[in-house]
C-alpha cells in the first residue's frame, strides 16, 4: 500500500473508532471516551458532525493533541483537557500566503491530500 493510501486509512480508522465511541485502543490506560472529547470540541463551538479528525495524540492521561478538518474545510489544532475546559484551546491553522507555484510556495503536503480524499466522504451533501 502506497503510504498516502496508508495515511488515508489510518485517518479513515480513526474517525470510525471515534464513531465508535473510543479514542484509542482498547489497552489505552487513560480516558478513553470519544464522548468526552467530542464534548471538549462542542465547548468550542464545534459539532460532532461537524469535523474529521486529521490526528490524535495523548499528550497525559486527560489531555489530547491533534488537528481537525471542519465540514467547511478550515483546519484547526488542538490541546484539550477532558477534565477542565479552561486549559484547552483550539487554533485554526492559517493557509499558505502564498500562492502553488510560486517559489515561497509549500509543496503540497499528507495532510492536503488525505483531507482532498476524505472530505466528500466524511461530509457528503446536505439534502435540501
Amino acid at each position: 500500500m502506497e503510504s498516502l493510501d496508508k495515511a488515508i486509512a489510518d485517518v479513515r480508522a480513526l474517525n470510525h473508532r471515534l464513531k465508535e465511541g473510543a479514542l484509542f485502543l482498547a489497552c489505552y490506560g487513560g480516558n478513553n471516551s470519544a464522548a468526552d472529547f467530542f464534548r471538549s470540541l462542542e465547548h468550542f463551538g464545534f459539532a460532532r458532525e461537524d469535523v474529521l479528525v486529521l490526528s490524535l495524540t495523548p499528550d497525559g492521561d486527560d489531555t489530547l493533541i491533534g488537528s481537525f478538518v471542519t465540514r467547511s474545510g478550515r483546519i484547526y489544532g488542538f490541546d484539550v483537557d477532558l477534565d477542565d475546559h479552561r486549559y484547552s484551546r483550539i487554533t485554526e491553522h492559517l493557509p499558505d500566503p502564498h500562492p502553488r507555484g510560486t517559489a515561497k510556495s509549500r509543496s503540497r503536503g499528507y495532510s492536503e491530500r488525505i483531507i482532498e480524499a476524505l472530505l466528500p466522504e466524511a461530509f457528503p451533501p446536505r439534502a435540501p
